[in-house]
């Protein structure tokens, strides 16, 4: 019974010890080395922080960046913090819209002068967001 119990053990670590079949106990163990493990889910993940790294994705201010995001137009900042290009692409994602292009700065008169990311909204609007 123990030589089980410490197969079970094994795999269940992932070590690479036990193998799915009897292992010389008779008894089917059911876990093979290399095979997912139940505690590596999206949930036992470290959450991700906000924009300008304040708060975490999925917070009331992340929301209420999502929103506007969804709502396009040029966006200069975010609550008083510019978004980085992956916080920016994630954004646009979350709130349904579809990323067309990112682009460094342009010559005045351009009034786009920094690096952007242009964007159409769900609703088949233009958006323009600045990003670090």
């Amino acid at each position: 019974m123990w030589a089980l119990y410490d197969e079970v053990i094994r795999a269940a670590k992932g070590d690479g010890k036990a193998t799915e079949g009897t292992g010389g106990t008779g008894v089917s163990v059911g876990a093979s080395a290399g095979a997912p493990n139940p505690n590596d889910d999206d949930k036992n993940k470290k959450p991700k922080k906000g924009v300008g790294n304040k708060g975490w994705r999925g917070d009331k201010q992340w929301r209420q960046d999502v929103k506007t995001v969804k709502d396009g137009g040029t966006i200069k900042d975010l609550r008083g913090n510019t978004p980085t290009q992956q916080e920016a692409v994630d954004l646009i994602n979350e709130a349904g819209g579809k990323v067309n292009r990112i682009e460094g700065s342009h010559k005045a008169p351009n009034p786009h002068t920094y690096p952007h990311i242009n964007y159409t909204t769900p609703g088949g609007g233009k958006g323009t967001i600045k990003i670090k």
